[in-house]
């Protein structure tokens, strides 16, 4: 042998059952067996867990704040986007679902708002990269996860379909502003 390999014999620690893996199959049931009574005797009486199985559509399951739904627009006041327009989602989007047109405002208001803003379902990969360079916190990632539709220009949804009062998602907002205020102290 080449170099300084020494080998190890060990001694083999099966026996006869763990050859066959009687044990673990054995060890497989016990548990599944503990927690089908579990869970039958908790639905029974009503004092334990129940199913841990949502009853489909009727009840919903509850997301972490950290998941990723469809991507919506956060109402600043009722019927206004909080967006300025500025292109910034539209431009970091790789899935190029996102089209922002700003308005042409030639009023004495400063801030722009988007006068088309369309998000296309049918393309969005709901990566968070548009919540995350939205310097107004305009555009977030909501909870709604059931997105369909018989045709593609169903998937299309605009500006007025899009925004969402603060207070539904301000979950969300709070766990951007703490990624964000983590990340600038770790000298992003």
């Amino acid at each position: 042998m080449p170099g300084n390999v020494v080998r190890v014999r060990r001694p083999e620690r099966t026996g006869r059952l763990d050859r066959f893996y009687l044990s673990a199959f054995v060890s497989a049931i016990r548990v599944s067996c503990r927690s089908f009574f579990r869970n039958l005797m908790g639905r029974a009486t009503g004092t334990g867990r129940g199913s841990l199985s949502p009853q489909f559509p009727g009840e919903g399951r509850a997301r972490p704040v950290a998941s990723r739904g469809m991507p919506v627009l956060v109402e600043e006041a009722p019927g206004t986007p909080r967006c300025t327009a500025c292109g910034d989602c539209e431009l970091s989007c790789p899935a190029d679902c996102i089209r922002v047109v700003p308005s042409s405002s030639e009023g004495t208001d400063p801030l722009r708002v988007p006068e088309v803003f369309e998000l296309d379902m049918a393309l969005c990969t709901w990566c968070g990269l548009c919540e995350e360079v939205c310097p107004e916190e305009a555009i977030v990632m909501s909870s709604v996860v059931e997105v369909a539709a018989f045709d593609r220009d169903s998937m299309v949804f605009r500006k007025s379909e899009l925004m969402v009062p603060e207070e539904l998602v301000i979950q969300r907002l709070e766990f951007v502003r703490r990624n964000r205020a983590r990340q600038a102290s770790a000298g992003r």
